[in-house]
């Protein structure tokens, strides 16, 4: 199985996740997503998986074991 991490600064309208999720549901990779800022956009709040800061363990362990790095 191949595992695909995507970063993204910002959460870009929910692209990252969405795309992540559609990777989950659609094929045989496993794609999880990181948000580094979750509060770019003030009060508009959009489909999140990770947050760096809540989750940086687990992001990097994500990070460290992908196949395939996409930064957005």
């Amino acid at each position: 199985m191949t595992h695909v991490v995507h970063i993204a600064l910002t959460p870009l309208a929910g692209s990252p996740y969405r795309i992540s999720q559609a990777l989950n549901k659609h094929t045989c990779v496993k794609s999880r997503s990181i948000v580094l800022n979750s509060n770019a956009y003030g009060d508009r709040n959009f489909p999140e998986d990770l947050i760096w800061e809540e989750n940086k363990n687990e992001c990097l362990a994500l990070i460290s074991a992908a196949d395939i790095i996409h930064f957005h």
